[in-house]
């Protein structure tokens, strides 16, 4: 497969974050209320449960990791799965949708194990996603766990018996892990197949360009362990005809910002990765 790379840069000077700089808040107004939870502990633990671990869900809000699979437990929710890297590595979108509301940016950081560094560049340069997320964080009182008085656990209890009612017999586990998809579009082709579609595809207009279903959109090229464009993928691109792809990337990610040299840091790791991803 003849492949074009075709890498998008964005200069972004004006707007590129800063070191130690404050994050994002905009107006920060009060955060969305669960009024279908007991408690904000227990909407934590509800909407965390199969995207982090559950120590490390207690250490964020100074609990006890029996203390979360308690609560968990009596909303019907399934035993925790282990969550493997390729998952984390993911996932932090949908972590910060799901707890945009419910933490203080300090617990984020902690539920992520980010810097505030990482989190200001995802939040800018992610496709967008601060301004997704409304051009303001809401303003959260941090969560810090206590024990659920009689009232709390009633509700709880309540809301496991709907789960179980409605998903009888009861909430089951993912029969495949999350993003499971991405090893089956990158498993090898048939060569036939293959074959099959690249000549389909042969008569058709030419450039034919699309972005990988799967890449990591904020600094795709820092880390090749999330490839893109591995080999199986490019062969099923292939086969419906693309003869084209590309990546996103900031200009002073691939090359030395003349105004604050660490905002380039590890840029020639970068570049390394974009010679490596071609061949």
């Amino acid at each position: 497969m003849n492949t074009t790379v075709i890498l998008v840069a964005l200069a972004s000077l004006l707007s590129s974050p800063k070191l130690s700089v404050p994050l994002p808040e905009g107006n920060a107004p009060g955060p969305v209320s669960f009024p279908h939870f007991p408690d904000r502990v227990s909407t934590f633990v509800w909407r965390n449960w199969s995207l982090v671990p559950v120590e490390r869900m207690a250490k964020v809000i100074a609990a006890q990791p029996a203390d979360i699979l308690q609560i968990g437990k009596e909303m019907g929710l399934p035993n925790p799965q282990v969550i493997p890297d390729s998952q984390w590595r993911r996932s932090y979108i949908t972590i910060i949708r799901r707890n945009w509301h419910l933490l203080p940016y300090e617990q984020l950081l902690q539920l992520l194990d980010w810097t505030p560094e990482r989190l200001a560049f995802i939040l800018r340069e992610d496709d967008f996603l601060y301004i997704k997320l409304g051009n303001h964080k809401p303003k959260c009182e941090p969560i810090v766990y206590q024990a659920p008085d009689g009232k709390i656990r009633e509700r709880l209890r309540q809301i496991g018996d709907i789960a179980r009612q409605e998903f009888a017999p009861g909430i089951g586990s993912p029969s495949a892990p999350l993003f499971d998809f991405v090893n089956e579009l990158s498993a090898p082709l048939p060569e036939t197949t293959q074959a099959a579609g690249e000549q389909a595809g042969r008569f058709r207009f030419s450039p034919r360009f699309c972005y990988s279903y799967f890449a990591l959109y904020g600094d795709p090229l820092l880390d090749l362990s999330n490839d893109p464009y591995p080999d199986g993928y490019l062969a099923r691109l292939a086969a419906a005809g693309v003869d084209g792809v590309w990546l996103q990337a900031v200009m002073c990610k691939l090359a030395p910002f003349p105004w604050d040299a660490r905002l380039s840091d590890d840029y020639e790791k970068r570049l390394e990765n974009l010679r490596r991803l071609v061949a």
